[in-house]
């Protein structure tokens, strides 16, 4: 059993699926199989290590307590509420990711 319960956000789900169709239409199946299933693997360790994440380079990110993973290319940017893990973001840190997530939650 574990700890914590991760709960994806809409946006967190629409990144995954983008990243999905990105690596389809740009690669191959089993390209865009083995980057998510690494993302997913590590957003998964946060249901029994929920402070295993950094804290955001962010001040903004940090002050308001979002903590982040890092698989591959990919950011996932979540926040602990009591016993649940609610991931926000998958974003590719290539990207100034730090302020389109900013932007997202501040809309």
């Amino acid at each position: 059993m574990h700890k914590y319960k991760i709960i994806m956000t809409r946006d967190a789900i629409d990144d995954l699926n983008d990243i999905r169709d990105y690596y389809l239409l740009h690669s191959t199946a089993e390209s865009a199989q083995k980057v998510l299933g690494a993302i997913q693997h590590r957003i998964a360790q946060l249901a029994d290590f929920p402070n295993s994440g950094s804290t955001p380079p962010s001040e903004w990110l940090a002050e308001h307590g979002y903590k982040m993973v890092i698989s591959g290319n990919y950011a996932t940017i979540y926040h602990l509420y009591g016993t649940e893990v609610y991931i926000f973001a998958v974003i590719n840190i290539q990207q100034d990711y730090q302020k389109l997530f900013e932007r997202r939650v501040q809309q």
